[in-house]
């Protein structure tokens, strides 16, 4: 499907792409037997709300990506 959608751009509005591949040093983050110890971070009495770029986003869609905010 991407590879679709990029040659559709290329096509009509003759835009350019590259791809870079790096290899990185990266950790798994995994839930031991028998759930997480840790509890959900709240403010006043509340779990603060995710930034506005992140919804609609499924966990899935970054499994094997590194994801960065600068």
């Amino acid at each position: 499907m991407r590879l679709m959608i990029r040659s559709r751009l290329i096509d009509r509005f003759q835009m350019s792409a590259h791809s870079v591949t790096k290899d990185a040093d990266e950790y798994a983050l995994t839930v031991r037997k028998g759930g997480p110890k840790i509890a959900v971070a709240m403010e006043n009495g509340k779990a603060a709300d995710l930034p506005e770029w992140s919804r609609g986003v499924s966990i899935a869609d970054f499994e094997g990506r590194i994801a960065a905010i600068i």
